[in-house]
């Protein structure tokens, strides 16, 4: 025991150091081996992380918000005048939408993130500039009506609004013909469906509206 002592105490610092480094390397070493298949300990982290994650939250906001948009275009054509018609789809189908929008892409990002395939364990910044785009043209479509802005004033907000969704459809397509597309079949074509049947009636309210007002260059 004395012997083993006085080993220790020659040894020195430097052996010391590399001793310990000898360790942590053989630790570090086994806890990659131990998971095995060739893959590192940052992927099968990553894995088990996007396993893990659930898309309810992210699936019941976007439920949500499609149904309030639903019920804005219900009550717009259930209005007999073209101006009228505008202010509950500005109020509901653009502005709530576009609220919940937000907090779908922003404050349930990562669950999100899952829904559509391509959770990475980290924020992912395209998804909070899409969320920082709801929130903007949902807080001017309550501004428009909230604060009598005007026919032009609405219907330029909801043109935005449906040329937005425009370009995200012809991505989505892209992404599915070009193979990017996590998704398949109904779960891949569902969604671009749906932005471009809402982008051509969002943006027939707003043009209708324009048109009945003699805005040009209908006027």
């Amino acid at each position: 025991m004395i012997a083993r002592s006085g080993c220790h105490r020659n040894a020195g610092p430097g052996r010391t150091i590399r001793h310990i480094g000898a360790r942590r390397d053989r630790a570090w070493g086994a806890a990659v081996g131990a998971f095995g298949g060739g893959h590192s300990l940052e992927f099968r982290m990553t894995s088990d992380v996007h396993s893990e994650t659930s898309k309810t939250p992210a699936l019941a906001a976007m439920y949500a918000g499609y149904a309030v948009g639903a019920v804005g275009i219900g009550l717009g054509f259930s209005k007999s005048s073209a101006v009228g018609a505008l202010k509950p789809v500005m109020l509901l189908t653009v502005g709530v939408l576009g609220l919940v929008s937000f907090v779908r892409h922003v404050v349930f990002h990562r669950s999100d993130a899952a829904r559509m395939g391509w959770d990475r364990g980290a924020p992912n910044n395209f998804q909070i500039e899409v969320g920082l785009a709801n929130l903007a043209w949902g807080l001017l479509a309550f501004a428009t009506v909230g604060w009598h802005w005007g026919v032009s004033a609405e219907a330029s907000v909801a043109l935005i609004f449906a040329l937005y969704l425009l370009g995200a459809f012809v991505l989505h397509v892209s992404a599915i013909y070009g193979g990017s597309e996590q998704r398949s079949g109904a779960a891949a074509w569902g969604p671009a469906l749906a932005t471009v049947v809402l982008a051509g009636i969002v943006g027939w309210f707003a043009l209708a509206a324009l048109a009945a007002s003699h805005f040009k260059p209908f006027g």
